[in-house]
């Protein structure tokens, strides 16, 4: 059964203009890893800071190694933390209608 994640990310204001380049670097990983179907990028209108990602995966055990995956030295974006005004929040769903 499919799966959704939605992680959002608030950034500092004072790194704006970095975040389109690491944002396109970190999700180069994330469009090619296994198990991935979808993956949007919403922009909040009222708050250019807080980015949110929106993630279908063809199960949990894809979206499971995937969250592995970041927690190694190969899957850490470097400067994420130096850039971030809060921890990311990260909710996971499961899909009941794929149409």
């Amino acid at each position: 059964m499919a799966v959704a994640s939605i992680v959002r990310f608030t950034f500092r204001e004072d790194v704006r203009d970095e975040i389109p380049a690491l944002m396109d670097d970190m999700l180069r990983a994330t469009r090619s890893f296994a198990g991935l179907e979808r993956l949007d990028i919403l922009l909040d209108d009222a708050d250019p800071d807080t980015w949110t990602l929106y993630e279908v995966w063809t199960d949990r055990a894809s979206e499971d190694a995937y969250r592995a995956f970041r927690a190694t030295p190969e899957g850490t974006v470097a400067r994420l933390g130096e850039v971030l005004a809060a921890p990311p929040i990260l909710e996971n769903f499961v899909v009941l209608d794929e149409t």
